[in-house]
């Protein structure tokens, strides 16, 4: 009789049970990654399109070599592996393997240093970056005239983390004419000389004008959810405001935005908004969007 799996012998996540008439596999690379909403989200997706496919969770540990080896055995899988999604501590280390491999990265997720799709294809493995389309879109959705409005806006992102250089990239991209503060002055100048934008001393957020405001910290997070990132004497009405945090669904920013007018755009619209961009990216269908932010609403409920 086979040893049931324990924490020290778990299941192979490339290999059965459960891969019982599925042609294609998909999966969330991280570490940890038990937390991870990913598989909910799109297998809601295949199933509601009838794709023989399923999604599951990949668990990593954080050295580039253990990414490496899991990646080599995903083309070597019995179940054709289509894609991953590429989670925190490997973003970074996804653009490593992929120019080792000779694969193809999205120039804007190169410029970002952060990849968070692999697709498989006969022709090798392609890198993308889903956040910064996603945030942009989601900050447009706020505007009458969509993302051509957002060019010439002045737009503050405060965080300049992983998220929020995804989002200045994608601002920048837009034609916002940026300014970025973050706890770490240093970074923050860091990032701003890589998209021609310009930097402030978290201190003085209070001087900078801003059309849009993006929230790229934890700052809001749960359980800390009575905690804002910036003065609420910053918000006026006709400002979108934009807040990364989705947990909870509608963080202290968010609520203060309201009450001054602004328009507001919650984290779960760029959370969604990712997932769509690589369900579509994997199969070439138009992802039921709907389908996958109700999962995400439900769970977060």
């Amino acid at each position: 009789m086979a040893d049931e799996p324990t924490q020290s012998n778990p299941p192979d996540p490339l290999g059965p049970p459960g891969l019982d008439g599925i042609e294609r596999l998909f999966g969330v690379i991280g570490w940890p990654v038990a937390h991870s909403m990913s598989p909910a989200i799109h297998n809601a997706a295949f199933a509601e399109l009838g794709l023989p496919f399923t999604y599951r969770l990949f668990p990593v540990p954080p050295d580039l070599s253990d990414l490496e080896a899991f990646l080599s055995r995903c083309r070597e899988s019995s179940v054709p592996v289509g894609g991953c999604s590429v989670t925190i501590p490997h973003k970074v280390n996804a653009i490593t393997f992929l120019e080792r491999v000779g694969g193809r990265i999205e120039p804007l997720a190169k410029q970002i240093g952060a990849v968070n799709t692999l697709a498989f294809t006969d022709g090798g493995v392609y890198g993308a970056n889903t956040d910064y389309a996603a945030a942009v879109g989601a900050i447009a959705s706020a505007l009458p005239g969509g993302r051509e409005e957002l060019t010439g806006k002045k737009a503050l992102l405060v965080g300049a983390g992983g998220a929020g250089r995804a989002i200045a990239f994608g601002l920048t991209a837009a034609g916002c004419e940026l300014t970025i503060a973050d706890l770490d002055a240093a970074r923050a100048e860091a990032l701003a000389a890589e998209t021609k934008a310009a930097a402030v001393p978290l201190a003085d957020i209070e001087r900078v004008e801003a059309d849009v405001i993006a929230n790229a910290t934890p700052v809001g997070m749960y359980p800390n959810v009575e905690r804002t990132p910036l003065p609420t004497s910053m918000l006026r009405a006709g400002q979108v405001v934009f807040d990364a945090v989705y947990n909870p669904l509608r963080t202290q920013l968010l609520t203060e935005a309201d009450a001054a007018g602004c328009r507001t755009v919650p984290g779960v619209e760029m959370f969604v908004g990712q997932a769509v961009a690589q369900f579509e990216l994997w199969t070439g269908k138009t992802a039921p969007r709907e389908v996958m932010r109700n999962v995400v609403l439900e769970r977060l409920r």
